[in-house]
């Protein structure tokens, strides 16, 4: 389990910070849905998914859906900025803009 609070301060404490979602059981939709305003939609980008994730997916016969929603494909902790963030730990996934407070995915 990674603990996040360190890294999460910092940030907090450099960058502006609109939102922050522990992406735990539900996925990325329940998780990132809560704390969007209903006029914002976030468009996830592809990113690589650790080798372990494909693993059990294939082992496990698992469908896309469910890997996303259950194991998260490896992402954790998801934060919101307006402003770029350079940091070797981060992933950029993707981008806010007007919508209806839905969450989308490119798998």
């Amino acid at each position: 389990t990674k603990i996040y609070v360190t890294k999460i301060l910092d940030l907090i404490d450099k960058h502006p910070i609109k939102g922050i979602a522990h992406i735990t059981g539900g996925g990325f939709e329940e998780n990132l849905e809560r704390i969007i305003p209903k006029n914002i939609d976030i468009n996830i980008l592809k990113w690589e998914i650790p080798s372990i994730f494909k693993n059990l997916q294939k082992m496990g016969n698992i469908k896309d859906d469910e890997m996303y929603r259950v194991f998260n494909m490896g992402i954790g902790m998801v934060v919101i900025s307006d402003s770029k963030i350079d940091d070797s730990e981060l992933i950029f996934l993707g981008k806010t803009e007007r919508g209806s407070g839905k969450v989308s995915i490119q798998k």
